[in-house]
């Protein structure tokens, strides 16, 4: 037999990756996928959100690309095979195109100015309506594919115009009333696009993420099979690319993760010190060895800021508070800057509005006026609301044993927790509520397949519950509110002294009994571009039938209400936690008392930033089990100290 020509030797050693089947997702399920991917490129090049653009009014910005110069190479390298004018690689949501690399023959890797006459950027890193995007006709058949391209019959086989699975292919656009109308055509009217040539770029699931599209200005009758060849090896090429982005940035958030736990163990309640020391050596600087006043140590905080978030006082709070008095009776035009005055960059106004000031901005009830004062007067005698820390201060020997108060280190504990986490998960806010009052009767659960028998997190059956009550009935806000043990978020914190925000004491018992009945062993609320809410995990069809049609396993009733009661409860929180993208539900089960002590709310508001059941979760519960360890050794040094005391008293009695 002869050898196979060379286009086809190519996939003949690969025939096994033109086999395999894909694994068939839901498009909530396949947009995760997608922000798993975004994130964390975001967090690695752009440290911020992707702008948006009007792609009606494209000569009139001045576009530009991102240090990204390995995707930058792989957009240019696509226009240099081809020999066209320009490639794009995007990643692509339910809703939006995101752009992040595009490159042409003559531009620069490593300057955005730098290249030939007109053969600049258009685009750059930019996000659009995915309606507006060239290749949105042929997304939902690359969504459906259930299986590789299968090898063309000849070396000489040319892919000529048209869409499948695999490709699409238009020769000459000014042919074709589709693609004329579109707002990116119309924008470069000065050098109109004629030829244009996209392959999807999958996950390693298969998993439709984003596009590989060439453009030219010449029409074309098609591509050869070495090119179609080589346009998805190269979007293979930047599915690894992306995958090590996710990789690295996993094992730097695992880093932080343990940290985060240690920390807590050690009786520490921030990773701060820990992230300036870890700074310092990826550096290569000694401490001490460059003033701590300069530019590099400026520069230092603002990073540690933006990542961990802003160091706000008491102090700073208080003068703020004072100053938006005085500047509501000034004109309306100056409230807002004298308001934010003292505040650091990173942190919105928003988070220090009249709901969040402590007691006199709250309302005449009793409920919430004896709530605030419980966060004051639980701290020790002789420690004031503005505490950093109990590890900065200094007490005389004796002072554990003499003045010990169980309920106000418990709450120290828990606000140490929630700082802790705040700060390695990443996250907007953490609020542990007390859940002693719930459930107090309820059986020891039994572990779950994979748990440990005797953790701090468990599941009970749930054969008995009742989920008939409506979580937006009135009755939901006007329930006894849950206590609040600790709170965290990049503004305030309860180790700082300050009072949660009102919102945050919304939450009613009834619907936390709901929520721990519903979900013993925790669950993730997602939230879409659009508000709606995702389910925990996600759903996987077959290989071979579209999980969205209707018919399929996503409207059987069971489901159904199962989905349907998880997005009214999600709608719930996030009226609580507003502008959330992710918030994660967790029960804490205290083994020895046989029953949930709290329960954590985690919220994260970063857009395109998903909490996940795997990891995120994971770890919650293995930090809940140092809580619970933590809350059984503050409770055996107050039940010693109690005995302590009545054996001195009993002792007295007896001489």
């Amino acid at each position: 037999m002869p050898p196979a020509p060379p286009a086809l030797r190519h996939l003949s050693s690969g025939s096994r990756t033109h086999s395999r089947l894909f694994t068939r997702r839901t498009e909530p399920t396949r947009e995760r996928e997608v922000f798993r991917y975004l994130r964390p490129w975001i967090d690695s090049f752009q440290d911020t959100v992707i702008p948006h653009v009007d792609l009606a009014t494209l000569n009139e910005r001045s576009p530009a690309g991102r240090n990204d110069t390995a995707l930058a190479a792989f957009a240019q390298l696509g226009a240099l095979r081809l020999n066209a004018q320009r490639c794009f690689i995007s990643l692509l949501s339910s809703s939006t195109e995101y752009v992040l690399a595009e490159s042409t023959r003559t531009l620069s890797l490593q300057y955005d100015g730098s290249h030939a006459k007109h053969d600049g950027l258009v685009l750059g890193t930019a996000a659009f309506s995915r309606e507006d995007a060239i290749t949105h006709l042929a997304s939902n058949d690359w969504r459906r594919a259930s299986s590789a391209r299968e090898p063309p019959p000849s070396n000489a086989h040319y892919y000529t115009e048209g869409q499948s699975a695999h490709w699409l292919i238009v020769s000459d656009m000014s042919t074709q009333s589709r693609f004329l109308d579109l707002p990116l055509v119309q924008g470069m009217n000065d050098d109109p696009l004629r030829f244009m040539c996209a392959v999807p770029i999958r996950s390693k699931l298969g998993s439709l993420v984003g596009s590989y599209c060439i453009i030219d200005t010449k029409p074309r009758y098609g591509v050869s099979a070495d090119d179609m060849t080589f346009l998805e090896d190269m979007a293979s090429t930047i599915t690894n690319h992306l995958e090590a982005i996710v990789s690295t940035a996993r094992q730097e958030r695992a880093e932080k993760l343990i940290q985060g736990i240690g920390l807590f163990n050690t009786g520490k309640d921030t990773l701060r010190h820990w992230w300036i020391a870890n700074d310092d050596e990826k550096n290569n600087r000694a401490r001490g060895s460059v003033d701590d006043t300069g530019p590099n140590r400026s520069a230092q905080s603002e990073r540690v800021n933006h990542d961990l978030g802003p160091e706000v006082s008491v102090e700073t709070h208080e003068r703020h508070t004072v100053r938006s008095s005085r500047a509501a009776n000034a004109s309306p035009d100056t409230t807002q800057d004298a308001a934010s005055k003292d505040l650091p960059k990173s942190t919105s106004v928003k988070d220090f509005g009249a709901a969040d000031r402590g007691p006199p901005a709250y309302d005449n009830s009793s409920k919430q006026e004896d709530i605030s004062k419980a966060s004051h007067e639980d701290q020790p005698p002789g420690m004031s609301p503005n505490t950093e820390s109990r590890d900065s201060q200094t007490f005389p020997e004796g002072y554990e044993n003499k003045m010990f108060n169980l309920q106000s280190e418990v709450k120290q504990a828990y606000s140490r927790a929630s700082n802790l986490i705040r700060e390695s998960l990443g996250a907007e806010g953490v609020l542990f509520l007390d859940a002693s009052m719930s459930h107090v009767s309820e059986p020891r659960p039994k572990a779950t397949s994979g748990e440990v028998e005797g953790s701090a997190f468990a599941s009970v059956s749930t054969n008995n519950t009742s989920d008939t009550t409506d979580t937006d009935s009135p009755e939901f806000s006007k329930s006894l509110s849950c206590s609040v043990m600790g709170f965290s978020t990049r503004a305030k914190s309860s180790l700082k002294g300050f009072v949660p925000s009102k919102n945050h004491l919304g939450l009613s018992r009834s619907f936390q009994k709901r929520l721990m009945r519903r979900y013993p062993n925790g669950t993730v609320f997602n939230f879409s571009e659009s508000g709606s809410v995702y389910p925990s995990s996600g759903e996987e069809g077959s290989s071979g039938g579209d999980a969205s049609a209707p018919g399929s396993s996503e409207t059987v009733r069971k489901g159904k209400t199962t989905r349907s009661r998880s997005a009214k409860d999600g709608e719930a929180l996030s009226g609580i936690f507003n502008g959330a993208s992710s918030i994660v539900f967790l029960p804490l089960w205290n083994v020895s008392a046989q029953r949930f002590r709290a329960t954590a709310l985690v919220w994260v508001a970063t857009p395109l930033r998903h909490f996940d059941m795997s990891e995120d979760v994971t770890y919650l519960r293995a930090f809940s089990n140092s809580i619970m360890a933590e809350v059984a050794r503050l409770e055996t040094i107050a039940a010693d100290n109690a005995k302590t005391t009545f054996i001195s008293s009993v002792s007295h009695e007896l001489r």
